[in-house]
Order: C-alpha cells, then sequence, then structure tokens
C-alpha cells in the first residue's frame, strides 16, 4: 500500500480478458486497477504484448499516473513523482 512505484506486467488488453485468464497474465485494467487499490503514486506497465493495441481507457487512467516499459528506459525519482528516459 502506497508504494512510490509499482511495475506491474499487463500482457494483454482490456478486450482478452479471456486469454489474461486462461494464461495466469493481466490486462491493462487489471494493472491499473492493482494501482489504485494499492495506492501507488506511479505504474511502469511492462510484458505487454506487441500484437495488440494496449492502450488503456479513460475510465482507466483515473487517478493514475503510469509509463510503460521502454527498450533502456531509465526511471528517477523526483518531484513530484518520477521521471521516464528513453
Amino acid at each position: 500500500m502506497g508504494s512510490d512505484l509499482l511495475i506491474h506486467e499487463s500482457t494483454y488488453n482490456n478486450t482478452h480478458e479471456d486469454l489474461a485468464i486462461r494464461n495466469r497474465h493481466s490486462t491493462v485494467g487489471d494493472a491499473l486497477d492493482a494501482a489504485k487499490k494499492m495506492n501507488a503514486k506511479f505504474t511502469i506497465l511492462t510484458h505487454f504484448s506487441q500484437r495488440y493495441s494496449i492502450f488503456p481507457s479513460e475510465a482507466d487512467l483515473d487517478n493514475v499516473d503510469f509509463s510503460f516499459a521502454l527498450d533502456f528506459m531509465q526511471v528517477r525519482k523526483g518531484y513530484p513523482l518520477f521521471s521516464v528516459f528513453v
């Protein structure tokens, strides 16, 4: 609860919830919902499939600061939250 940074896998987009359950992975919505429930200050979404357009819906974005993980990405804690560099 209240972590500064949550790193969460989000393999599937929200339209493939059935695949996420079957393959024991998360959707983007699952990951952002977990971030909201645990009051994480910033969330990085990882392990997402390149096969899908996984941009979250506006409902998922309510009070969640996040970024998708990118190759060679650097994250620095700062004010007010985190800075992401590629």
